[in-house]
């Protein structure tokens, strides 16, 4: 690699694959940071998959419907946490929101084929998180219709940083408090990455943050295996962030841990690649 090749490099290279697999660019001054989502996308979402529920609210709300709806979407979010809105929707004023649309088990059925066409995935770069620390950013967001699923911190060996100083960025430089970065309420994973080696939590609790390897393994070992012309840990954002596969994990592989803690959640390694 040129000497040029730097972080914002790699960000920008990710992206790009991202955007080739059918993402959509967020901006991040969309970015609601008191409430933790982008207000836009997921409005759009719902008013193009379900108008007849959006008129509901219009009739029930009269002229005040996306304040009322944002505003119960944010306290459901407290309540219930991403995971459990992502897959059963949002329940106000006697109707039900889909808040993401997943494939059906068996069958074709056209209008769910359509819905689920019409889910909207979103990469936003140096996403301004914080409505404390206005100047603070995270380097990449992953959001379904709007609503957060995903953060990462990336590293470029290239200058002499690793997934080891990702992993320090989140533990000291992130406010675990953030609504984006609360554990249940926010964002369901945050990854640490450098061109070799993966690491997630799904829980940031300071200094105390416990990262785990999300790497394939190589000749019996941790690590990645080398990858023809490109980076080792290319199949993160090439093979699981892809639309199919990113959505089927966020449906089925994501699972809230109720045996250990009521605090503690993982992504299934079965879905790994």
């Amino acid at each position: 690699m040129s000497k040029p090749y730097d972080e914002k490099a790699f960000e920008n290279e990710i992206a790009a694959a991202l955007l080739d697999r059918g993402y959509v660019r967020v901006p991040s001054d969309q970015f609601d940071t008191e409430r933790g989502l982008f207000p836009q996308q997921i409005i759009s979402f719902v008013k193009e998959t379900q108008p007849e529920a959006w008129n509901k609210l219009e009739t029930a709300h009269k002229g005040n419907t996306r304040q009322r709806f944002l505003q119960e979407l944010t306290s459901a979010l407290e309540r219930q946490g991403t995971l459990e809105l992502l897959r059963h929707g949002l329940r106000t004023t006697g109707t039900k929101i889909d808040l993401a649309t997943f494939r059906p088990n068996t069958g074709i059925n056209p209008e769910l084929q359509r819905k689920y066409d019409a889910n909207v995935l979103g990469v936003t770069q140096q996403l301004h998180h914080s409505a404390t620390n206005p100047d603070q950013s995270i380097d990449l967001a992953l959001s379904v219709n709007g609503i957060p699923v995903a953060t990462a911190e990336l590293k470029n060996t290239f200058t002499d940083q690793t997934v080891r100083n990702a992993r320090e960025q989140y533990r000291e430089d992130r406010d675990p408090s953030e609504p984006i970065l609360r554990f249940k309420r926010g964002a369901l994973v945050h990854f640490a990455i450098d061109q070799n080696e993966i690491y997630y939590t799904t829980e940031l609790e300071g200094e105390d943050t416990n990262f785990l390897p999300f790497n394939k393994g190589h000749e019996k070992g941790g690590g990645n295996p080398p990858r023809q012309g490109d980076h080792r840990t290319a199949y993160l954002w090439k093979e699981v962030w892809e639309k199919d596969s990113w959505m089927d994990i966020l449906q089925r592989f994501i699972h809230i841990d109720q045996r250990r803690s009521k605090k503690t959640a993982s992504p299934s390694r079965k879905k790994r690649h």
